[in-house]
């Protein structure tokens, strides 16, 4: 009987035993530091599935349950929404994705976040953790998503009521200089193309048009200046800011001089139809080599190298960086290629066909790049100075055909 009781005796002092053990590891494990983020990304941002994909997976593996990372789809409105009320709320200029936020510290893009990341998250933890970001009722939506074991990968997209969209005016206030230069690009590319038309349906009438004799004369001269001076200054932007990188610079002087050299031959020839026949391809090379590194961003997922003014890497990084799947400076290189191969093939297809093609692809370029540049100031809500140069240089391209005899 005694010996039963003893046993008895023993598997409770034991019970005990175990269970304050567990208890007390719960205690410790509770009382671990945490750090707290959010994650901003798009679908179809690949350099935010180069973080996610590639990054992402070792990060959350290095710090376990102590990095709680709330992944935000901004494509749909409450991750919009909660995107919006953040950089309100830590006055943070840039609506760019992908986009990490770990209480005060702010990482954008695919080359800062797996670089940075980590580091912040060591000290955070090292000092007793990270606290969510400062935005209003963010505590609630991170107790309601870690209120149960953390997933191994995360993926929740928080709604927040009573949080106001992002108007135009936010995206338009989100850059203000460069926003403003590229409005100004957009009204000259839409007066322009609304102008060769308008040219083109009197030509077609057989009728004579003073707005043709007047862009092949003084004015049409000045026009194409006025353009040239603008694209030079859009270059010299480029060039200020590209000192981090020589190649970029390279290609920024390069940029620059072509626009210089036309800028000086332009102020010297008395009207818009006297430009010198090498004019023209060599605008047309300007713009092959900003599409060529716009591509070389987007196909590598890398980082852009900015201007002095703007903002390339949001734009880079949004879903409007492609159409159809096919990034943009890549149909960029396509359009400016053909070009070139329709300039060659002058003599060859005849002078008359090779015109109505250059004119065809240079009025097409031109609506298209209306359209990528009405979205960088009033949808993205930055705009990017090689962007906006490319755009200048089809511009040019389109008013210089158009004035040819």
């Amino acid at each position: 009987m005694f010996r039963s009781l003893r046993f008895i005796i023993t598997v409770i002092v034991a019970a005990v035993a175990l269970g304050g053990l567990l208890l007390s590891a719960s205690v410790v494990q509770a009382q671990r530091p945490v750090a707290y983020g959010l994650f901003f990304y798009s679908p179809s941002c690949p350099h935010c599935h180069e973080v996610m994909d590639n990054h992402w997976p070792g990060i959350q593996g290095e710090f376990g349950d102590q990095l709680r990372v709330l992944f935000v789809n901004v494509a749909i409105p409450e991750g919009s929404q909660l995107m919006l009320a953040t950089t309100s709320a830590l006055n943070i200029n840039s609506n760019g994705v992908p986009m990490l936020v770990l209480g005060s510290d702010v990482m954008i893009g695919s080359l800062e976040i797996p670089a940075r990341a980590p580091i912040v998250i060591r000290d955070g933890l090292a000092n007793g953790g990270i606290r969510p970001p400062a935005v209003p009722g963010i505590d609630q939506i991170f107790e309601q998503a870690f209120g149960a074991p953390v997933p191994s990968s995360p993926a929740i997209v928080a709604e927040i009521d009573a949080v106001e969209t992002l108007t135009v005016g936010d995206r338009l206030a989100a850059d203000p200089i460069a926003n403003t230069v590229a409005i100004a690009i957009l009204i000259g590319m839409v007066a322009s193309m609304g102008s060769v038309l308008m040219i083109s349906l009197q030509s077609l009438n057989q009728q004579t048009s003073n707005l043709l004799l007047a862009l092949r004369g003084r004015s049409g001269q000045r026009l194409l200046l006025v353009i040239t001076l603008v694209g030079l200054a859009l270059t010299v932007s480029l060039l200020a800011g590209s000192s981090s990188d020589l190649g970029v610079t390279a290609l920024a002087g390069f940029e620059v001089l072509i626009f210089a050299v036309a800028a000086v031959t332009i102020s010297r020839i008395p009207s818009a139809s006297a430009a010198p026949r090498w004019l023209l391809p060599l605008i047309v090379i300007a713009g092959l080599a900003v599409a060529g590194y716009l591509a070389y961003v987007e196909v590598t997922v890398s980082e852009a190298v900015c201007g002095a003014v703007g903002d390339c890497n949001t734009v880079q990084q949004s879903p409007y960086a492609r159409v159809l799947g096919i990034p943009v400076g890549v149909i960029g290189i396509v359009g400016y290629l053909a070009m070139l191969v329709t300039l060659g093939a002058r003599r060859l297809i005849g002078p008359r066909t090779a015109d109505a093609a250059l004119f065809s692809m240079a009025l097409f370029g031109t609506l298209f790049s209306a359209y990528l540049t009405f979205l960088e100031p009033f949808v993205i809500g930055a705009s990017c100075a090689w962007c906006l140069t490319s755009s200048i240089t089809m511009l040019l391209i389109l008013w210089l055909v158009a004035s040819r005899e």
